[in-house]
């Protein structure tokens, strides 16, 4: 028959991509399986009721390509050598659009809208912007070079999403630059900390940022601006002084 030589693989209850592994199995090995069991050397006349009937085949082809992206979606999700998180909003809205695709079956139909209903109620959060939410999933995305332009959201939430991006670079500096800034501080020694004053403290002067070396700087350069004024010569004092006695002894007494 031309049939790969494989074993069937059973449904377990706790993972739930076996069951899609069993489908495909069973459909790998379909005309293997109807040969066995209409063969009556092999299945005894009572168990040949076994084999499916055409409809349930049917049904089987329908659930293995529904869930064929759900396990797509898991395996790369599963990995471990590379980053996740930003590619979430793409495949919850790529798992959604496979959602919509038209099927014969009722129950296959009823499956669709049931996990279409339950990806959004879980991940509509997620996969819209918000700013009263924390948007990982979104910022991750749009830091992805491969999902950057965001094309799974509205142009209005797309440049919500980039003004918001801008916002918390320019936060996260700020707080470096604060944090660099007290650490520079701590490193200083104490007696070459300038006081600050309550004043400053109030005002937020930019004053109390210098340095002492600065202010002594600045106090040099003041004394350095003063006028030269040349050293009084001791004779020209002392000379005054005889002159001064001697104009007040020629005076005539009263």
């Amino acid at each position: 028959m031309g049939t790969p030589d494989h074993s069937l693989i059973q449904d377990v209850s706790v993972r739930w991509n076996s069951s899609l592994h069993m489908i495909s199995r069973l459909l790998e090995q379909r005309w293997p399986i109807t040969a066995t069991l209409s063969d009556p050397e092999i299945t005894q006349r009572g168990k040949r009721f076994l084999d499916l009937k055409g409809e349930q085949w049917s049904l089987l082809e329908e659930l293995e390509q529904v869930l064929k992206p759900y396990e797509c979606a898991t395996v790369y999700l599963s990995g471990q050598s590379y980053v996740t998180v930003s590619a979430v909003p793409l495949l919850v809205k790529g798992l959604l659009k496979s959602t919509q695709a038209t099927f014969e079956n009722n129950s296959v139909k009823s499956f669709q809208a049931t996990a279409a209903h339950e990806i959004t109620s879980r991940w509509q959060a997620d996969i819209t912007f918000g700013d009263d939410r924390p948007n990982v999933c979104i910022f991750a995305a749009a830091l992805d070079p491969r999902f950057r332009k965001l094309k799974f959201l509205t142009p209005d939430e797309n440049l919500k999403v980039q003004v918001k991006l801008q916002a918390m670079v320019l936060e996260e500096k700020r707080k470096e630059n604060i944090q660099q800034n007290m650490e520079m501080e701590a490193e200083r020694p104490v007696a070459d900390r300038r006081p600050v004053s309550l004043l400053d403290t109030l005002l937020g002067s930019d004053s109390d940022e210098l340095s002492n070396s600065e202010e002594d700087s600045d106090s040099n350069d003041a004394v350095n601006e003063m006028p030269h004024r040349p050293p009084l010569n001791v004779f020209f004092l002392l000379l005054g002084t005889l002159l001064i006695k001697k104009e007040q002894a020629s005076l005539p007494s009263m």
